[in-house]
């Protein structure tokens, strides 16, 4: 049984639900794996995909890398391996053969969206064909353009494949309150008019995108941490906040926001410890100003993270701008959004159509 997720756009959440209705279906008794074919060098293993680490020790695969994703592409410059087609194929296909004589089940994801590398005849689509999967499209539509991006890529599918049976249905993923009811009400109608099933709708949570303190540690590149470093992996960013009126007028803002980064000069200890009466997460220094003894001891006491960064403020900010639901999975957020599926996923539905290959 072969299960191919991709989707119309990158950060959909697919690898977090790949991984996460892996270890779902891996509950039920069936012997589970997870294949990328072709994944993206790491920022810290350029010869390996991040997410083939992580299905290695979350799924206990004992394949190597290069077998669980034997590919690897940068997506911006890929071009000049069109003249290698039969190499890179030949190697998704050993590797696959490996890995789906092994297990039940495979979930297979795609790179980051369903036409990449159709230039050379590796997209979604063709390989989920060559596979003899079934397609689950992971959908992230916030207005009414997913309907039509969702049947362009149905079309697209049925013209690579050359059949209409592979795409099974949709999964909505990260879908904001505001919009829930209207997709349930009007999108949900006239997807079924083009038998298009969907399995369910995940609401949007704030714990599966948000970045931890040490996400967005990682993301500054350089820095030193004052105090606080141990509660970095638990503590989550949901907003951003740059210090940069007196105390009085910051702390009106600082009261607005909950689970923030505050990034402010080390030479503004007034404003520091005005964050700190609020709901603050972390403290970001810049300029290699340090901070009062009076500020750290405030923040060890609260338990908020300080750290020191080279960079002025402007520059900070434009180093962790857009992080927030570009975070890669980690087991938490895995956990988080196996939960999710659960309780609004139809995923027995899901494993029936698998049985039915």
């Amino acid at each position: 049984m072969k299960l191919f997720i991709t989707s119309p756009a990158g950060y959909s959440g697919k690898t977090a639900v790949s991984m996460a209705l892996a270890i779902l279906l891996k509950e039920q008794g069936f012997n589970v794996g997870y294949f990328k074919p072709i994944g993206k060098p790491g920022i810290h293993d350029d010869i390996h995909d991040e997410d083939a680490h992580l299905a290695k020790v979350i799924l206990g695969m004992d394949y190597p890398l290069d077998v669980i994703s034997p590919v690897l592409l940068r997506p911006t410059r890929y071009l000049e391996e069109r003249s290698k087609r039969e190499e890179l194929h030949q190697k998704i296909q050993t590797a696959f053969e490996t890995l789906s004589a092994a297990h039940d089940i495979l979930i297979i994801e795609s790179s980051c969206c369903l036409n990449d590398y159709a230039s050379l005849d590796l997209d979604g689509a063709q390989l989920a064909k060559e596979f003899d999967s079934k397609m689950i499209l992971i959908v992230t539509g916030k207005d009414d353009r997913a309907v039509d991006t969702i049947l362009r890529d149905k079309y697209f599918i049925e013209q690579r494949a050359g059949t209409d049976t592979i795409l099974s249905g949709i999964i909505f993923n990260y879908i904001e309150p505001y919009v829930l009811e209207r997709i349930k009400g009007i999108t949900y109608p006239i997807l079924e008019q083009f038998n298009i099933p969907i399995f369910g709708l995940i609401p949007a949570e704030t714990r599966i995108v948000a970045p931890t303190v040490s996400d967005i540690y990682n993301v500054l590149g350089e820095g030193e941490v004052l105090v606080g470093e141990d509660k970095m992996d638990e503590l989550i960013v949901e907003d951003f906040l740059v210090g940069a009126m007196s105390p009085e007028a910051s702390l009106r803002w600082f009261r607005r926001s909950i689970r923030k980064a505050v990034i402010l000069g080390g030479d503004r200890p007034d404003t520091a410890l005005a964050a700190l009466t609020t709901d603050t997460s972390v403290l970001i220094l810049t300029g290699n100003l340090h901070p009062s003894t009076h500020v750290l001891v405030k923040a060890d006491e609260r338990g908020v993270p300080v750290i020191l960064v080279p960079y002025d403020t402007f520059s900070t900010v434009r180093k962790i701008e857009g992080i927030v639901g570009k975070i890669r999975p980690k087991l938490s957020t895995i956990t988080i959004m196996k939960e999710l599926i659960e309780k609004h996923v139809d995923w027995q539905t899901i494993l029936q159509i698998l049985k039915e290959e």
